[in-house]
């Protein structure tokens, strides 16, 4: 069985731990990794000493993460995103449609969001309606709705609704 080597981390590492906890990683992770990038330091009476003190300021950053979190959980909750799509001559789509996109969608529509805040079991490869659910610091969770419409569908659309507009106006 390997090795394990107890750590104070100093900074929050994902699928680890928060800062302030006392972690069991392998030697190799915490000598190349951890302990070069200043994230953690080996758990001895003087680091336990800081412990305290580590696991204050989490506590306070997780307040200030949280809030964040929430005000960018709110602008996004709910809204409706379109996406244009080539489809093929028998109805397949070209590619698909994954995290990188959306974050550029959701870019494009001024909000900051991150691949890794985006929950996507497999990239999109039909068109329709999804719920894209997603997920950010302190546990904070959000969904909206993609469209992702062909480009000819589209186009199609418009140009159904226009007349349905000037039919209405005609009246």
């Amino acid at each position: 069985m390997a090795k394990q080597c107890k750590v104070l981390l100093l900074k929050d590492i994902e699928h680890v731990g928060r800062s302030g906890d006392i972690s069991l990683v392998k030697p190799g992770y915490a000598r190349n990794f951890l302990f070069p990038k200043k994230s953690a330091v080996i758990a001895n009476k003087q680091a336990c000493n800081m412990q305290a003190k580590l696991q204050e300021e989490r506590a306070k950053q997780a307040d200030v993460d949280k809030e964040q979190s929430e005000a960018v959980a709110s602008r996004v909750d709910g809204i409706t995103i379109t996406t244009k799509v080539k489809i093929g001559d028998e109805g397949t789509m070209y590619g698909s449609v994954g995290a990188v996109d959306i974050v550029k969608l959701l870019d494009q529509e001024g909000l900051g969001i991150e691949k890794h805040n985006i929950i996507l079991a497999h990239p999109i490869k039909k068109t329709g309606v999804y719920s894209i659910a997603l997920r950010f610091k302190e546990g904070v969770e959000a969904s909206f709705n993609l469209k992702v419409l062909s480009e000819d569908a589209e186009e199609e659309t418009v140009e159904a609704e226009t007349d349905e507009n000037r039919s209405e106006s005609d009246e």
